[in-house]
């Protein structure tokens, strides 16, 4: 019986080993082949992922480059642009200046021909052209003196007109309108925005309102280029009403 047991236990070891040596040996060989060819794949899949990663990181720097560069380029094309456009006003004006001078050229020599034609010399033609103008003034500025001298006529005819027949009505110059400046301690009298320049006849009677209201009426007792003097009148005086600065006159 113990030699059964142990031929038994020969052969479940003999079976062991060849089990062991026939079918796990083929097992962890396979094994350690897959093993090493995975991680020569995991090799290489890193060499590649680090290299893909150089490749991108590269692309990327490129791509910054480019870009930047692409801005540079465009900011100095907005440069050139806004100095082309520049100098295109520049030469323009220039242009312009030199065809302005160049007719004021030929308007030169042609006004030195006409003057040459009547055997004047240049230096003539200034003392004539100051001689003209000086003339021009005298004749404005007697122009000037004759209106204020017809003014004063004017207005020394209405005078004159006014004590012939103190009941008369002096006329003034139709739509004249002014202002209130300032009003006398009394009320009674009142300063006036206009005067003979724009018609104002002593004794002339104007109304005065406060918006669309009827405040009274003045009459010019004195009369200078630009304002005048009004006393008021009391008869015409609405409601009790006082006459005001900012107060509109108008005939």
């Amino acid at each position: 019986m113990l030699r059964l047991c142990l031929v038994l236990a020969l052969l479940a070891g003999g079976a062991s080993l060849y089990f062991g040596q026939m079918v796990i040996k083929p097992k962890l060989e396979e094994l350690n082949s897959t093993l090493t060819s995975t991680q020569e794949q995991l090799t290489t899949a890193q060499t590649e992922k680090s290299k893909a990663d150089k490749e991108a990181k590269e692309a990327k720097t490129a791509a910054d480059k480019a870009i930047r560069e692409l801005s540079e380029t465009k900011t100095a094309l907005d440069t050139y642009t806004t100095q082309a456009t520049e100098q295109r006003a520049r030469a323009d004006d220039l242009a312009a200046k030199l065809e302005e001078n160049t007719k004021n050229l030929n308007v030169a020599r042609q006004e030195l021909g006409r003057w040459n034609v009547l055997g004047i010399q240049p230096n003539q033609i200034e003392d004539l052209k100051i001689a003209r103008k000086k003339a021009e003034l005298e004749r404005d500025s007697e122009k000037t003196a004759n209106t204020a001298l017809n003014k004063l006529f004017v207005q020394a005819q209405k005078e004159l007109d006014t004590y012939k027949n103190p009941n008369s009505e002096v006329v003034l110059p139709a739509g004249l309108k002014g202002n209130v400046q300032s009003v006398g301690p009394a009320n009674d009298f009142v300063f006036l925005n206009i005067g003979s320049s724009k018609g104002v006849l002593k004794g002339g009677k104007l109304m005065v309102r406060r918006g669309d209201k009827l405040i009274s009426k003045v009459r010019i007792i004195s009369v200078a280029d630009n304002h005048s003097i009004a006393n008021v009148l009391p008869e015409w005086t609405q409601g009790g009403l006082g006459v005001q600065a900012g107060d509109d006159v108008l005939y």
